[in-house]
């Protein structure tokens, strides 16, 4: 018989993704603020951390301005508020040190989303260089005498997006005045002001901007809101954290879905334990623990993990991209090209890598292809081929001096609509308990939601938890008012955290009232009263007996990782988890290795891709002779 560690512990994390390290950090960090004594374990399957989907990706930080074209804004919105994540809780957060750990922001301004501070001289930048979008000229307003892009009488939705841009992004504050931190529009403002900006970049003026091989219309660069960004920096940064607050970490372990250990009444509603094979080199891990979180990517595309062992009925699917890379670099630019034509949409990135003492430049280029998980080499080197065909457009022979490369980049999304439509957003479930009464649920609608976030605001600002509101009563009478309310009070203990001395301690009291009542609120919710198990995502086949002990986590994007983190953390505070936890400090841990990005892997092997010379004279021939 083999045989088997067992740790015990209070939180343990299933994957190390982007999205498992956020969570473990995030969870440790918020522990350590209140002066508690948490045990968190990270276990990873890989050898290293992020080594699936986090190291493929081409390495670009939505803002959501992206989305504006798309006549649905919930994308738009939900990447826009993890942006006020963003800032707040790895910028604004002073036990975060964004300064040492490289979040380099810039502090919020009288307008307009948060800024990044390219001139950051810190070693491991998150955010590396602008990424400015390129739209025909007519609909970016050249005319404009004032170097500002305005409504042109371009593409009707190219114009649509610019006027959303402007009126989420460039002219409403997203600075809270009473807190200093950020707080993002919850719905399309007024503009006050021109639009995005038109940018003159002497790079991109050397590349063929012309419309398309049959329309001579210029493109023109503006400035957006996103940026170039390196995963590998943020995701050594979040377990650097997680490290100093005490996480650990173990690497090579499996998970056995079978293994997983359901309480004695039959349901998954509770979770006793779980068993990781570590093979032939390890003994296999036995953990137990207080809070269990999935945060496995692919392993989601298992349909009996979800349904049969954990009793959710979740549509997941795997996808797919191809990505194409070039040493040395097409363009030291990087860019986006925004249209309303899909066949035209073209995303060049340039990164850098480590080669020997010198730094060299190299291109990853993408646009919204997207297979089935299961797709064959055949199905992705078409891609690929349309890649190189849409290069040469923008770079002309500069392909030629290139070697060239692809990868497949898999990524885990769910489906909101149960069918094969994608859903650019976050998911996880279940949660502890959900209820609302008519009034919360209609101030929730659109552009009451900020008023209505405003009422929580004050009644938190004025440190009272008794006192309700005329027109919508006490906020818990909704289970989102009280996480609200408790989201408020940690940001003002987190601004009174940054002037320092003693002006946290009346905020902290204020902080302390609100999570007691977070937990009495949660707790005294009747079990026959509305639990959160039947949503728009998914449903349970079973009436649970007790709130759960574990959240399945489906991030949907890498730049949505802040959302995810805090929405876990506020879970598992109305689950009651913190403020059972003992007094004391956690010690420092070891920091495990971070997977290199897969496109600096590419480059870095010695027989890598050469130059693809027939591959060339195929394409002008307008055949696929020869393609593998």
């Amino acid at each position: 018989m083999r045989h088997v560690n067992v740790t015990l512990c209070d939180v343990v994390v299933v994957g190390a993704g982007i999205a498992g390290v956020s969570i473990a950090e995030r969870i440790a960090r918020e522990a350590a603020r209140q002066g508690r004594l948490i045990r968190v374990l990270v276990v990873e399957a890989g050898n290293e951390l992020g080594g699936g989907a986090s190291s493929k990706l081409e390495g670009w930080f939505h803002s959501g301005a992206l989305y504006s074209m798309l006549d649905s804004t919930s994308t738009l919105f939900a990447l826009a508020h993890s942006f006020e994540d963003l800032y707040n809780w790895y910028f604004f957060d002073p036990l975060f040190n964004a300064s040492s750990r490289g979040c380099n922001l810039r502090p919020l301004g009288t307008a307009g989303a948060p800024r990044f501070n390219f001139d950051s001289t810190a070693p491991h930048r998150w955010f590396t260089a602008p990424m400015p979008y390129l739209v025909p000229g007519a609909a970016a307003g050249l005319a404009t005498a004032n170097g500002n892009a305005g409504a042109g009488a371009g593409d009707s939705r190219i114009n649509r997006s610019l006027d959303r841009i402007n009126r989420i992004f460039t002219t409403p504050s997203w600075r809270d005045e009473q807190l200093g931190c950020c707080y993002a529009p919850h719905s399309v403002g007024t503009a006050t002001a021109a639009g995005p900006r038109l940018i003159r970049d002497s790079t991109l003026d050397g590349l063929n901007l012309k419309y398309s091989s049959a329309d001579d219309r210029r493109l023109a660069a503006l400035d957006s809101p996103d940026a170039t960004m390196n995963p590998t920096s943020i995701l050594t940064a979040l377990s650097s954290s997680a490290a100093d607050f005490g996480v650990t970490f173990c690497c090579g372990y499996a998970l056995d879905h079978g293994s997983i250990r359901i309480d004695a009444h039959g349901t998954a509603d509770s979770i006793k334990g779980l068993v990781l094979d570590g093979g032939d080199s390890k003994p296999a891990l036995h953990v137990i623990a207080s809070e269990y979180i999935f945060a496995v990517g692919a392993g989601f595309a298992d349909v009996d993990f979800l349904r049969d062992r954990l009793d959710l009925r979740i549509q997941v699917h795997r996808r797919s991209s191809v990505m194409l890379v070039a040493e040395p670099a097409l363009c030291s630019a990087s860019f986006v090209r925004l249209d309303a034509t899909p066949d035209l949409v073209f995303n060049h990135i340039c990164r850098s890598r480590p080669a020997g003492d010198r730094m060299v430049d190299y291109s990853l280029i993408a646009d919204d292809n997207s297979l089935p998980g299961a797709s064959d080499h055949r199905g992705a080197a078409d891609v690929a081929q349309t890649l190189i065909a849409k290069s040469r457009h923008y770079f002309g022979d500069a392909l030629d001096r290139s070697r060239l490369g692809w990868y497949q980049c898999m990524k885990t999304e769910f489906s909101q609509h149960g069918d094969d439509t994608r859903q650019y957003s976050y998911w996880w479930a279940p949660q502890f308990r959900y209820w609302s009464t008519p009034r919360w649920d209609a101030a929730r609608e659109g552009v009451a939601q900020t008023e209505a976030e405003n009422v929580i605001k004050e009644l938190v600002r004025a440190g009272d938890t008794e006192r309700g509101h005329p027109a919508l009563g006490h906020f818990s009478g909704s289970s989102w008012a009280v996480k609200k309310a408790l989201h408020f009070a940690l940001l003002a203990l987190v601004s009174a955290e940054r002037e320092g001395h003693d002006a946290d301690a009346p905020r902290r009291s204020a902080f302390d009232s609100y999570q007691r009542e977070t937990i009495r609120a949660f707790s005294e919710t009747q079990l026959n009263d509305r639990l959160s198990f039947e949503d728009a995502h998914s449903t349970r086949t079973r009436t649970p007996l007790r709130g759960p002990n574990f959240l399945v986590v489906v991030p949907g994007k890498f730049s949505l990782f802040p959302t995810v983190a805090h929405g876990v953390y506020l879970e598992l505070e109305s689950r009651g988890l913190f403020a059972a936890l003992p007094l004391g400090a956690a010690s420092h841990s070891s920091q495990p290795h971070v997977a290199v990005s897969h496109s600096e892997a590419i480059l870095s092997t010695p027989s890598g891709p050469s130059k693809p010379k027939s591959l060339r004279v195929d394409l002008r021939k307008g055949r696929k002779d020869g393609v593998a």
